[in-house]
């Protein structure tokens, strides 16, 4: 079984990141959208924007809350691919593959994909935190399955994919091999 999973906001939190070090005027919960742009103002964006290039940042990422324990219960149930865009810098693709790397991920079981593009990769599940890619995932593999983490940017968002709120429930919704 193949198991592919997102990082920014399924296991490495993101956001969580970006107020510690770049707004601390914000929370994770106050990003209801996806999009940066559409939770920050033209200052806050800039100190976003910043952040998020400059090195060390995506390499210094700290993992959810339960997440490692997750992946090694996930590993049990078949291979897990990190599947996982980057900002467009020269260090950020090699940042995240360390990020992985030191989190378990072999370098064979780590795929740099374009978001747009995460659709084309086979995997008989996807975990993901955007609903669009879960959608463009779910449509293009038929016999595989989109699980939705909830997070405050996919609110009120449905389709028909799982939407899921803890690591459990995540798993329970992986059919054992």
């Amino acid at each position: 079984m193949i198991i592919l999973t997102d990082v920014d906001g399924v296991l490495a939190d993101f956001i969580g990141e970006l107020c510690r070090c770049a707004l601390p005027n914000h929370k994770p919960e106050h990003f209801t959208k996806w999009k940066l742009e559409e939770n920050l103002g033209k200052i806050d964006m800039l100190y976003a924007e910043q952040a998020i290039r400059s090195v060390g940042f995506c390499e210094g990422l700290k993992m959810y809350p339960g997440a490692k324990a997750f992946l090694a219960k996930l590993r049990k149930k078949g291979t897990v691919i990190a599947l996982t865009a980057c900002t467009p810098t020269r260090h950020w693709p090699g940042e995240r593959i360390e990020w992985c790397v030191k989190r378990g991920f072999g370098r064979n079981e780590i795929s740099l994909t374009p978001g747009p593009l995460k659709h084309i990769v086979y995997g008989d599940y996807l975990i993901e935190d955007r609903l669009d890619t879960a959608i463009q995932w779910q449509d293009n593999n038929p016999y595989g399955q989109a699980i939705l983490i909830d997070r405050p940017w996919n609110q009120g968002q449905t389709y028909a994919v799982e939407r899921v709120h803890t690591y459990r429930e995540a798993l329970d919704a992986i059919t054992a091999t």
